[in-house]
């Protein structure tokens, strides 16, 4: 008699154990779930226009704050700019992204001199395609113009790195900003 009853509480005592470490699991994972979410959204900057939305996955913020020339095989492998862009309609949308120059005096760059265009590159790589290379003082700060089909969406991945030019001694920065407007 003793017997059947140490083993109907080891199947309780089973059952508890199983409905405890389960609701562990469920809570651990949706607790996982929705940080990651969390952070993901406080990582993106959405943009929404009217025709298009636009998701900057990396920042709009562009900063060079240590002149450091590099060929461009080095640039290219420099972290990227995500951006996507979605048509919302039902009709074909015209965009452009560009680079404009940021003029925000900051604490940090106090003894700092202002970087020339001239020494500044920019590649655009648009998913599918060839990586486009352009000197930022050659494209007047227009980097894609580009019509969207209905309901089409497009991934970039800009990245910029400075070039070696002459210049007098010294420390260099650069500030801008990547937008996109639909037309």
């Amino acid at each position: 008699m003793n017997y059947e009853y140490y083993k109907m509480l080891q199947k309780k005592e089973l059952k508890r154990n199983i409905i405890f470490i389960g609701f562990i699991l469920i809570f651990a994972t949706i607790s996982t779930y929705l940080i990651y979410n969390k952070f993901k959204d406080e990582r993106d900057y959405k943009l929404n226009l009217p025709e298009i939305d636009a998701t900057f996955h990396s920042g709009n913020e562009v900063e060079i704050y240590d002149y450091t020339p590099v060929r461009d095989s080095v640039g290219l492998s420099t972290k990227p700019y995500k951006i996507t862009i979605k048509n919302n309609t039902n009709k074909g949308v015209n965009f452009s992204i560009t680079l404009s120059d940021s003029n925000l005096k900051n604490k940090k760059y106090k003894s700092y001199e202002r970087l020339p265009k001239s020494a500044v590159k920019v590649g655009v790589h648009e998913e599918g395609k060839e990586t486009q290379i352009y000197n930022l003082d050659d494209i007047d700060g227009v980097l894609v113009t580009k019509k969207l089909r209905p309901k089409e969406e497009v991934n970039y991945k800009i990245r910029v790195w400075t070039t070696k030019v002459d210049l007098d001694e010294g420390n260099y920065y650069y500030t801008g900003k990547i937008s996109v407007k639909g037309e």
